[in-house]
């Protein structure tokens, strides 16, 4: 990570996001035309899908063609900058949880970003150069940046075991300020500290890659006293939004352009909930515009806290994922999560189709078995969500299986249409 780079960064994002919205989306439409210029000139998959085409504000976004993922996992090269050589660049994949992984291309010049984005998150939530981190992956993933071998932000990286108890004992005897994690990592984690005797506590939980609902929220704050801040990246465009104080959910709008549209690509009305559409301001070597990355979300209000990045509302959840009605029409999943989403009696759920109309939801309780009038009622609820009739089933489980990346993927669809 380029030291001079980074810290030049973090101060302008320091300084961006107490700006007023207009004078950020002034920064906005700047990059924005130099992207799209740079990206027309030398991007040969955008020399020809946006040929002819000019921007010089936001609005001139919505005209332009969107980027979905099969046109980058089959035309991969072609999103290359030619101001850089392939053999330059590193390369990473998203997990390919909802499909096929997508590659995407960086050059060593663009590393400092998502470390960045991340000690801005942190300090941003009161996280001090010298409060030790404790990053928590399935595998025990390494996240280590040059500024934390050099004693600033430092990380240790603790693998999430099955035994969750055992996992608390390490955190108790590493005693760290901050804990980075997954959701449903914590929530097993959080049941786990509550019922046993260990008692450990944190002061800030920093929850990422997974969705945080508000069950999950209380629960971990409940049972190890502390905040939870949450944050939402995409491998292919790196983080995306961050959690305030006052818990709203800021874009880095001085990094990237976000739109919601519906889903012939149309922009939706101010607040409601749409697809997500990302373009990136701050990358040269596979810059993306209006890409789709897959989630759903809304534009929220201004935040109470003063700053002026655009915010969004909670994300609901993958857009590719749907429910599959008798008669074959698609359906969106997030009516499954709406259901599940406030329930405190619920720790964890997977819902799975096999076959149209058919869902067979598996479900870890948080402490005691449900009852059957609670049984009885999530498959009522369910199967009122839907506009057509669905066979709904409930299993209870211990624990839930996890992707390669460490990620529950709460629905899985083996009939879903091909819509990205």
């Amino acid at each position: 990570m380029n030291i001079i780079n980074a810290a030049s960064l973090m101060t302008s994002m320091k300084l961006n996001q107490w700006k007023s919205r207009e004078e950020i989306e002034a920064i906005q439409e700047k990059k924005l035309r130099d992207t799209v210029s740079y990206a027309s000139k030398h991007v040969p998959y955008y020399k020809k899908a946006l040929k002819g085409k000019s921007v010089e504000n936001l609005e001139d976004l919505a005209p332009l063609p969107i980027t979905r993922k099969r046109e980058i996992q089959t035309q991969t090269d072609s999103f290359i900058s030619d101001m850089f050589e392939k053999s330059s660049l590193s390369t990473v994949s998203t997990s390919g949880s909802a499909g096929a992984p997508v590659t995407i291309f960086h050059h060593n010049s663009e590393s400092h970003h998502g470390p960045v984005c991340e000690i801005h998150q942190l300090t941003e939530a009161g996280v001090s150069p010298f409060d030790l981190q404790v990053f928590m992956a399935p595998h025990g993933e390494e996240r280590t940046y040059l500024i934390q071998r050099l004693g600033m932000f430092r990380r240790i990286n603790v693998p999430a075991l099955d035994d969750e108890k055992k996992s608390l004992l390490t955190l108790k005897k590493l005693q760290p300020r901050v804990i980075i994690c997954l959701p449903s990592l914590l929530a097993t984690m959080a049941y786990e500290n509550m019922k046993s005797d260990i008692g450990f506590r944190i002061d800030k939980i920093l929850s990422c890659s997974e969705m945080l609902s508000e069950s999950t929220k209380k629960l971990v704050e409940h049972s190890f006293g502390c905040e939870v801040y949450d944050a939402y990246g995409a491998v292919e465009t790196s983080w995306v939004a961050w959690q305030c104080e006052e818990g709203g959910l800021h874009l880095y709008s001085d990094s990237l352009v976000a739109e919601i549209v519906d889903d012939q690509g149309n922009p939706v009305k101010e607040g409601e909930y749409g697809n997500i559409v990302l373009t990136t301001l701050w990358k040269r070597s596979m810059p993306l515009i209006r890409y789709q990355v897959g989630d759903r979300a809304a534009l929220g209000p201004e935040c109470p806290c003063g700053r002026g990045l655009h915010t969004l509302k909670p994300i609901e959840g993958r857009a590719d994922d749907f429910i599959v009605l008798p008669s074959g029409k698609p359906s969106p999943a997030r009516f499954i999560h709406w259901v599940f989403y406030p329930m405190m009696e619920v720790l964890l759920f997977q819902a799975v189709q096999d076959s149209p109309g058919q869902v067979h939801v598996k479900i870890v309780p948080a402490g005691k078995p449900l009852s059957e009038t609670l049984k009885k009622n999530i498959i009522q609820k369910i199967k009122e969500s839907y506009q057509e009739p669905l066979e709904v089933t409930l299993e209870e489980v211990h624990s839930l299986p996890r992707g390669k990346t460490g990620k529950i993927k709460s629905v899985i669809s083996k009939v879903k249409p091909d819509i990205l």
